[in-house]
């Protein structure tokens, strides 16, 4: 430009013929495309990080079918992207789960947003995971609620962590009520 910004553009050019057909000239169109790039760019960011992501990152509609499966999904859950996308999203929720989903759904649509939810899922293989699941609705260019997006976070070492300090925690209590006892029945004699 004239003050020595740059811009993207698109261009096209079209030949200016004259009564004889031939070609007297040039018309040049120069479009300037420099939003339109940005936005392309932030896209691709944003991609890049759920892509790169070790969480679970899914999309489903508001059926309940997958629309999309990050690289953090497969590794959590087992099954890759093409083994999913296009199906329900209840083949990880486990049996006594299944009623969740429906709930979730209708939460979705009305645009609210469930966050840290922890839960169950199953994975491929069968076994359980702990998660902490956070639920957002998808809007489209006019606001409408045409889906959701899922971010699931593995909490099963912290879960076993909690177990772990709990059990503990239960046995100090134990052998604190016996000493007490102990004590007592001393303190007696």
């Amino acid at each position: 430009a004239r003050d020595k910004t740059e811009h993207f553009i698109d261009d096209s050019a079209a030949p200016i013929r004259g009564e004889d057909g031939k070609i007297s000239g040039v018309v040049l169109v120069f479009r300037d495309i420099s939003e339109r790039r940005m936005a392309e760019e932030k896209l691709a960011h944003l991609a890049a990080i759920i892509t790169s992501s070790d969480d679970a990152i899914v999309s489903k509609d508001l059926n309940g079918v997958v629309q999309t499966w990050n690289h953090g999904a497969e590794k959590l859950f087992g099954y890759l992207s093409d083994e999913i996308v296009g199906k329900p999203i209840t083949i990880i929720i486990p049996p006594e789960l299944q009623d969740d989903e429906p709930r979730f759904l209708e939460r979705i649509r009305r645009g609210e947003r469930i966050e840290h939810f922890e839960t169950v899922r199953r994975r491929k293989d069968g076994s359980s995971v702990d998660i902490s699941l956070t639920v957002s609705p998808i809007h489209d260019a006019y606001e409408h609620v045409i889906g959701a997006a899922k971010i699931a976070r593995n909490i099963s070492d912290r879960k076993l962590l909690e177990k772990q300090i709990s059990e503990q925690a239960e046995a100090l209590a134990s052998e604190s009520r016996r000493k007490d006892e102990f004590l007592a029945m001393l303190s007696h004699e």
